[in-house]
Protein backbone atom coordinates (compact mmCIF):
# COMPACT_ATOMS: atom_id res chain seq x y z
CA UNK A 1 0.00 0.00 0.00
CA UNK A 2 1.11 3.28 -0.86
CA UNK A 3 1.56 6.42 1.41
CA UNK A 4 -0.96 8.00 0.06
CA UNK A 5 -3.39 5.08 0.25
CA UNK A 6 -2.44 5.12 4.06
CA UNK A 7 -2.76 8.32 4.50
CA UNK A 8 -6.76 8.76 3.19
CA UNK A 9 -7.41 5.41 4.67
CA UNK A 10 -6.18 6.78 8.21
CA UNK A 11 -8.44 10.23 7.47
CA UNK A 12 -11.23 8.08 6.56
CA UNK A 13 -10.90 6.50 9.80
CA UNK A 14 -10.53 9.66 11.31
CA UNK A 15 -13.99 11.06 9.52
CA UNK A 16 -15.73 7.93 10.59
CA UNK A 17 -15.17 8.44 14.56
CA UNK A 18 -15.77 11.76 14.50
CA UNK A 19 -19.19 11.20 12.70
CA UNK A 20 -19.93 8.31 14.54
CA UNK A 21 -19.48 10.50 18.33
CA UNK A 22 -21.22 13.80 16.63
CA UNK A 23 -24.28 11.38 15.97
CA UNK A 24 -24.12 11.14 12.18
CA UNK A 25 -24.18 7.61 11.36
CA UNK A 26 -24.98 8.23 7.29
CA UNK A 27 -21.25 9.10 6.61
CA UNK A 28 -19.66 5.91 8.51
CA UNK A 29 -22.29 3.08 6.86
CA UNK A 30 -21.46 4.98 3.45
CA UNK A 31 -17.63 4.91 3.81
CA UNK A 32 -18.21 1.02 4.88
CA UNK A 33 -20.01 -0.03 2.11
CA UNK A 34 -17.83 1.34 -0.61
CA UNK A 35 -14.85 0.02 0.94
CA UNK A 36 -16.25 -3.01 0.83
CA UNK A 37 -17.55 -2.65 -2.78
CA UNK A 38 -13.83 -1.40 -3.69
CA UNK A 39 -11.91 -4.32 -1.47
CA UNK A 40 -14.68 -6.66 -3.42
CA UNK A 41 -13.65 -5.84 -6.95
CA UNK A 42 -10.18 -5.85 -5.98
CA UNK A 43 -10.20 -9.70 -4.89
CA UNK A 44 -12.56 -10.74 -8.13
CA UNK A 45 -9.35 -9.12 -10.25
CA UNK A 46 -6.53 -10.94 -8.23
CA UNK A 47 -8.90 -13.94 -8.42
CA UNK A 48 -9.12 -13.90 -12.56
CA UNK A 49 -5.40 -13.20 -12.43
CA UNK A 50 -4.90 -16.21 -10.32
CA UNK A 51 -7.30 -18.21 -12.81
CA UNK A 52 -5.31 -16.76 -16.12
CA UNK A 53 -1.94 -17.68 -14.34
CA UNK A 54 -2.82 -21.53 -13.65
CA UNK A 55 -4.70 -21.98 -17.10
CA UNK A 56 -1.54 -20.68 -18.71
CA UNK A 57 0.41 -23.32 -16.66
CA UNK A 58 -1.66 -25.97 -17.73
CA UNK A 59 -1.56 -25.33 -20.77
CA UNK A 60 2.25 -25.35 -20.87
CA UNK A 61 2.13 -28.64 -19.07
CA UNK A 62 0.03 -30.45 -21.51
CA UNK A 63 2.01 -28.74 -24.29
CA UNK A 64 5.06 -30.19 -22.85
CA UNK A 65 3.80 -33.78 -22.81
CA UNK A 66 1.92 -34.02 -26.02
Amino acid sequence: MNILAKFLLGLGILISIISLIKGNWILPILLVVLGLIVFANFKLKEKKEINLLTDKLLEFHKAEYE
